[in-house]
């Protein structure tokens, strides 16, 4: 099972001209032996318990690469004293959610680590790999070996 970098109950604008917000949940997760880095949400429907969120079908959930990810930024014009929003530009469509104040914060720092920046565990991961090949560690130390020409007779 994969853990969530973070999760939680936003709004997201439905229709850009409209201006229309919807209810979703999202659940953010980072890049792993297993999977890429994603953003997925689904529309959490009035009455619905937050235990569904665990059962809602793969199918129902939409998903943001967050490899696609452009930008993410704060959206000033949608400031409020109790909240704000963010978005989300990919290389094809724009996605602004809204939630309180500190929790947009949070998201758009969170989102901006999993879409921007290599975890500091992949990069050590791959300098052991390195290390541990012969052909990209020769700095440590002299590699003496002999080369053997075979004639052919």
């Amino acid at each position: 099972m994969e853990d969530t970098v973070k999760e939680g109950l936003l709004y997201m604008q439905q229709n850009k001209f409209r201006k229309k917000w919807k209810r979703v949940w999202l659940f953010l997760y980072s890049q792993s032996n297993q999977s890429l880095a994603r953003l997925e949400y689904f529309e959490f429907k009035e009455g619905s318990f937050l235990s569904d969120k665990h059962t809602t079908r793969r199918m129902d959930r939409k998903m943001i690469r967050m490899t696609d990810c452009v930008r993410i930024v704060e959206i000033a014009e949608y400031s409020s004293k109790d909240s704000s929003a963010f978005s989300v530009e990919t290389t094809t469509k724009v996605y602004t959610f809204s939630t309180g104040k500190s929790d947009c914060m949070e998201w758009v720092q969170k989102l901006s680590e999993v879409a921007f920046q290599p975890s500091q565990e992949d990069s050590d991961d791959i300098a052991v790999r390195m290390k541990e090949n012969e052909l990209y560690s020769s700095h440590e130390g002299d590699i003496e070996g002999k080369v053997v020409v075979l004639a052919s007779g």
